[in-house]
This record gives structure tokens, C-alpha cells and sequence, in this order.
């Protein structure tokens, strides 16, 4: 019982429904990408341990609506605030979100190989294979903010708070 109750937005398939304008849309499964540490740099060796080894994970999903945004409130209050874009985003793309490298792993190229290789499999993806790949970041992550002007997202839109970015 608990279980369908958590899983009620979700087809037998793993896919998340949701209604739009009382449209069903139907997003795809969740992708994650990790890049594992196996190496023998001693300034890394305990922190990674520590982790598993887990050096970088971002997680993906082939969206056919456009993105919420999420967020805090604008007024402070410790709520979360949800909005569509303010700016058109196409209604199929791959929504790339919650990347992290590890702190000690920063700076060593994870980020760049972990993006290349959510391209190389959007390249898989057949009829999708063109979709853009569409993200949020915070505006003082200015760290992540480089690593995706570099990859070569460019804005769509940003505000004092974050940023959408999208690479076609």
C-alpha cells in the first residue's frame, strides 16, 4: 500500500505521468551517470574511500514538457517555490540536473567527461538523438556556470537566483 502510494505518478514501465492542462505527459525513467575514482593520488586516496569512490554523478531524464523551476521561496520563508520558465524551452529535451564532484576531485575534468558523456548518449537515443540538453544552476555556483559556458550551454534565462541553460 505504501509503495503505490509513493509510486502513483509512475506506469508499470518506471515512467513518471503527469498531467498537463489535464493532458497525460509522460517523462521517461531516470538516467544516472557516475564517475568512479580509482586511482592513486594520495591527496585523494582518503576522501574517496570515504565515498566509495565516487568521484561525479549527475542524473538525467528525457522530458516531453517543459521544465519547473524549483526553488526557494523569493521572499525567504523555508518553503520551495515551483515555476514554469519564463522563456520557451522545446517540449522534448534531456533535463540534466543535480550534478556534483566531489570537492577534493574538482578541477580534474570529471564534470567535462561526465557531460560528454550524457552527449555521446543522447547521440543513442534515435528520434531524440537531436533534443537539446536543458539545465538549472544556482547563480553563485559560478564553478558549474563556467564548466557549462565551456561545454557550451548558453542561457535562456537568469535572474538574480539561477539560471536555465540549454545546449542545442
Amino acid at each position: 500500500m505504501a509503495v503505490d502510494h509513493l509510486m502513483q505518478n509512475y506506469d508499470e514501465q518506471g515512467h513518471y505521468i503527469m498531467k498537463n492542462n489535464n493532458n497525460l505527459v509522460q517523462n521517461e525513467p531516470e538516467d544516472y551517470f557516475i564517475a568512479l575514482y580509482n586511482g592513486t593520488d594520495t591527496l585523494c586516496d582518503l576522501s574517496m574511500a570515504r565515498q566509495n569512490g565516487l568521484a561525479g554523478l549527475v542524473r538525467t531524464q528525457l522530458r516531453r514538457q517543459p521544465p519547473l523551476i524549483v526553488g526557494p521561496s523569493s521572499d525567504g520563508t523555508p518553503s520551495i517555490l515551483v515555476l514554469p520558465p519564463t522563456v520557451t524551452i522545446p517540449s522534448s529535451h534531456l533535463y540534466v540536473a543535480n550534478m556534483r564532484v566531489g570537492d577534493t576531485m574538482q578541477r580534474r575534468g570529471i564534470g567535462m567527461t561526465l557531460l560528454s558523456s550524457i552527449k555521446d548518449y543522447v547521440d543513442t537515443l534515435g528520434e531524440d538523438r537531436n533534443i537539446p540538453l536543458v539545465l538549472s544552476v544556482d547563480s553563485d555556483n559560478l564553478g558549474a556556470i563556467q564548466l557549462y559556458e565551456k561545454f557550451g550551454f548558453e542561457y535562456l534565462e537568469r535572474n538574480s537566483d539561477w539560471g536555465t541553460m540549454i545546449l542545442i
